[in-house]
């Protein structure tokens, strides 16, 4: 999963989860911690998207305002891989390892 989608996962899942402790619709949320009802629902369809800077104001906000015995909901850590170092022998773009997986796929 990349950084932006689990950022993405993680911001609806705190939206959705502070709508329900609260009692508030997700477009009363959306217009509170961020001024635009409709910025929540663009957010999730992926036609909106934020800073990693707001993204961090966003949730530091929820954080603050976060009801108290409210369940704070699963987040998910964004982990970026290391470079998988190539294999000996094989240049970059020689397609070598690539006929060799075909073979595998396909029994030839």
């Amino acid at each position: 999963m990349s950084i932006a989608s689990t950022c993405r996962q993680n911001l609806s899942a705190i939206a959705t989860a502070y709508a329900r402790a609260t009692g508030l619709t997700l477009a009363q949320v959306s217009k509170r911690f961020y001024g635009k009802g409709s910025f929540l629902g663009e957010f999730r369809r992926r036609s909106r998207s934020v800073s990693v800077d707001k993204y961090d104001e966003l949730v530091e906000q929820f954080k603050a305002e976060w009801p108290d015995g409210a369940r704070w909901p699963l987040t998910h850590a964004a982990i970026i891989e290391p470079p998988r170092p190539q294999k000996k022998g094989r240049k970059s773009g020689d397609g070598a390892g690539d006929r060799e997986s075909n073979r595998l796929t396909t029994g030839g």
